[in-house]
């Protein structure tokens, strides 16, 4: 149960991390099209 809830948390904190970074790059650089979403 503990391994199941240390995974789910850390792909949660990496999925978070991931669309920070690219959601925000992505928006603040205008001559991109749409980058990743």
């Amino acid at each position: 149960m503990f391994t199941l809830l240390f995974l789910a948390s850390l792909a949660l904190g990496i999925f978070i991390a991931f669309v920070g970074a690219f959601g925000t790059r992505d928006h603040n650089s205008p001559d991109k099209k749409k980058g990743w979403w």
